[in-house]
């Protein structure tokens, strides 16, 4: 139930907090003084959207929060609002959320936007609406038209046969038909030409031909780098050679490094011999004795690694060319070596389809057979759901409407088979007689306002006591009714909360006095700021006296009529 409303700069509202009894709610007050206003906060609260306006003038934010309590609240829409709350982040799905004792909502809306929260989390606003319509089922002044279209009645009755797992298949067969229309519209939009059939092949036999391995262009890569590599390498090494021993090729002679150290030492051997005692030219002969080793050694090693050197001219030629071709198809269908694979597996794939058109039409077509018997089995099996709520349905509602003025009145559900769908395969009408030996016609062509709104109350009622919704809004639920059926219209609410939270919107004093509650709204104007304010008071008995007898019409006898009536309707339960 709802346990507390807090609003703030809502409309006309400047501030007030409601707290609402556990069971049927009345909100009665003069036209204009702003009843709707009290609906319009909970709808915001429940996750719909901010009307233009909303924020009261002067203000820079609106806001409204309410308490939920969830005690009694059925397991089922516990264990929904686990599953929201725990996608969300919000709460862990364990068995500790289904004893959870209270829900607190709240939206803040602004010039920018407006912002959610549920247990002082943010949330989105599809989060809060979906949370919200598991609470709540607002029946506002317009929902009455809503009961003449078809699609509302078949959803009526979907709620009360709780078709919705069966309807679930048959949106899933629905989904794979879809899936399959989309896949044979692909097959014909781009099944090839025999001219591009002819193409395709050509494609595959050029790759084919090739035959490239994966990664082949990054190997061949490392192994030309190696094998041109080589030829450099000996070069490098032979011309370090001839620097160090010469070249003596018969046509002509170099001198070599060691040539040039060798008359060097010469040269030192004729200075020591000239100097005897000078041991700095025997010191240069030692030197350059070693530096002449060193350089044969260093040769020698040059000559080690040229022998270890390999080139295979035939092999390079053969990575030449297989680095050409593989290059070409490259340019042609790559830009990479995985797009040439995926070229010719697109155009294998093509030719497939081509070569096997026929044998995959009948196949789509054997398929599409299947589902479509598949669903229209589906569709029987709500068929005979639908049609066996319907019976219940009719009866329940009956005996609603009787008590509700309609004593002769009669409703029934008019099936009509159309093409299976995903909401199956049937169109119904709500055919509807108000008196006797009138013929049933459908509901949108005789009711008149007073009727629908009778009817809408009665299937309201109904569904009430066959779903887990625990809180039910109405907004001039009796509208263009009175006496007697006004009284019934009262007592059918009243009976209503005691297994739900009711909250109404009314205009009659009939209805208005079978609440447990009674909160009275109206609307003053500030002379200094000349600014209009809307207030909502929670009546106790003599103001709810005085109210009742206002809503009579405030004659002399009025007051004393209204204590009759409620003391009347307080013998059916304690009233305040």
């Amino acid at each position: 139930m709802i346990n507390y409303l807090q609003i703030r700069n809502f409309a006309l509202i400047d501030k007030t907090d409601i707290e609402f009894d556990s069971q049927f709610n009345v909100i009665t007050g003069e036209t204009g003084a702003g009843k709707s206003i009290i609906l319009g906060s909970i709808a915001l609260i429940l996750g719909e959207r901010a009307p233009k306006n909303i924020i009261r003038n002067g203000e820079k934010r609106c806001e409204v929060v309410a308490n939920i309590h969830l005690q009694n609240i059925a397991m089922s829409c516990r264990k929904n609002i686990a599953a929201i709350l725990h996608s969300c982040g919000i709460v862990d799905f364990s068995d500790e959320f289904l004893g959870y004792d209270e829900l607190h909502l709240k939206r803040v809306v602004t010039s920018s936007g407006s912002r959610s929260f549920i247990n002082d989390c943010a949330v989105t606003l599809q989060t809060l609406k979906a949370v919200g319509d598991l609470l709540v089922d607002i029946h506002g002044a317009n929902e009455h038209q809503s009961l003449l279209q078809q699609s509302k009645q078949l959803a009526i009755l979907d709620r009360f046969a709780n078709t919705e797992e069966l309807l679930g298949e048959c949106r899933n067969i629905a989904n794979e038909l879809k899936l399959l229309d989309q896949r044979r519209n692909e097959l014909f939009k781009n099944i090839p030409s025999e001219v591009e059939a002819e193409h395709l092949s050509m494609i595959v036999e050029e790759i084919n031909s090739v035959d490239p391995q994966e990664n082949e262009d990054e190997e061949l890569n490392s192994q030309h780098k190696i094998a041109a590599n080589s030829r450099e390498l000996l070069q490098s090494t032979a011309l370090i050679s001839n620097l160090i021993e010469g070249v003596d090729s018969g046509e002509f002679e170099t001198k070599s490094v060691l040539d040039y150290f060798a008359e060097i030492y010469r040269e030192l051997t004729n200075i020591s011999s000239l100097d005897d005692n000078s041991s700095a030219s025997s010191k240069m002969l030692e030197k350059s004795s070693l530096i002449i080793e060193s350089i044969r050694e260093f040769s020698y090693d040059i000559d080690n690694y040229r022998d270890k050197i390999d080139i295979d001219e035939e092999q390079l030629n053969y990575i030449e060319e297989r680095m050409s071709k593989i290059l070409t198809l490259i340019r042609r269908y790559g830009p990479t070596l995985d797009k040439v694979f995926e070229a010719r597996d697109n155009a294998l794939k093509k030719l497939e389809d081509f070569h096997n058109f026929e044998e995959l039409k009948e196949v789509l077509k054997g398929d599409e057979s299947r589902l479509k018997l598949k669903l229209e089995n589906q569709c029987k099996k709500v068929t005979s759901l639908r049609q066996k709520a319907a019976k219940e349905f009719v009866k329940l509602i009956s005996q609603k409407l009787c008590v509700l003025g309609f004593e002769k009145g009669q409703l029934s559900v008019d099936f009509k088979n159309i093409k299976p769908s995903e909401n199956g395969a049937d169109s119904i009408n709500f055919m509807f007689s108000a008196n006797l030996g009138e013929d049933l016609k459908p509901l949108k062509e005789i009711a008149s306002s007073g009727e629908i709104s009778r009817v809408m109350l009665a299937i309201k009622t109904v569904l009430a006591e066959n779903d887990a919704v625990p809180i039910l809004i109405f907004d001039e639920v009796d509208a263009n009714i009175g006496g007697e059926t006004a009284m019934q219209v009262g007592k059918e609410l009243q009976n209503l909360a005691t297994t739900h939270q009711v909250i109404t919107i009314s205009h009659l004093a009939q209805v208005a006095s079978h609440g447990h509650r009674h909160f009275y709204v109206y609307k003053t104007v500030d002379d200094d700021s000349q600014r209009s304010f809307s207030y909502i008071n929670s009546l106790n008995k003599a103001e709810r006296h005085d109210e009742i007898a206002r809503m009579l019409g405030g004659s002399s006898g009025a007051l004393q009529h209204a204590k009759k009536m409620i003391n009347a309707v307080t013998k059916m339960g304690e009233i305040i």
